[in-house]
């Protein structure tokens, strides 16, 4: 994610209000799970020493370095960016070469990437608070939220925690249909064709074609 194009993806906004009895709370539960080491008794003093003498759940630099280390934990993961849309203007030349590549749609099946989730639109930064939300919140809007102008792109996201980002190889039998671009030249379309061929299941392929009459793409069959 730290390589997307829109600067704004993925970034973590966190806010850490709450009553010192609620950072107990929470502190309390960390120690339990990432310190088994430490009786009832040393994690309260622990908590104790943290909240009520260094107060370090009030100290800006505290705070701003748990924001940077839940933002490379974010980074850290895979993100698998996929869209509803195969005619979209803009993203034929975002990242299709301008128009001169492809666009590749899959079977709508769990398969070999996984689950699926919708990206929400926003005008504002989603919020997210650190005391009380959970995970499912934490994920909704720093992985899947996004600025409001790109709406346009219809995005579905795979998340991957255990693996986290690079290369992965899907099953053959996902790849439904491949999409030429308007612009693709005569060898990337004869090189595109052979590997069709090759390709078991093959899947259908279709061409992108400017409309006459209207700023847009008419998706045909081959």
């Amino acid at each position: 994610a730290s390589r997307f194009n829109d600067p704004f993806d993925c970034r973590v906004h966190t806010s850490f209000e709450g009553t010192n009895r609620a950072w107990k709370n929470n502190l309390m539960g960390l120690l339990k799970k990432y310190r088994p080491d430490l009786n009832r008794q040393q994690r309260q003093a622990e908590v104790h020493r943290i909240v009520n003498v260094e107060r370090r759940h009030r100290n800006p630099q505290v705070l701003r370095n748990m924001i940077d280390e839940v933002q490379q934990a974010a980074y850290d993961i895979g993100v698998f960016s996929l869209s509803a849309r195969n005619d979209d203007i803009l993203m034929w030349s975002y990242y299709a070469d301008h128009h001169a590549g492809l666009c590749l749609g899959f079977l709508h099946r769990v398969g070999t990437f996984g689950p699926a989730f919708p990206v929400e639109y926003s005008s504002t930064f989603p919020k997210v608070d650190y005391l009380k939300d959970g995970h499912l919140r934490k994920m909704q809007a720093t992985l899947l939220t996004k600025a409001a102008p790109w709406k346009h792109e219809d995005e579905w996201r795979v998340i991957n925690y255990t693996e986290g980002p690079g290369i992965r190889v899907y099953s053959p039998e996902l790849l439904a249909e491949v999409i030429l671009g308007a612009r693709i030249s005569s060898t990337d379309r004869d090189d595109v064709l052979s590997w069709v061929d090759a390709h078991n299941p093959k899947p259908r392929v279709y061409e992108a074609g400017l409309k006459d009459n209207a700023y847009g793409l008419e998706i045909r069959e081959r």
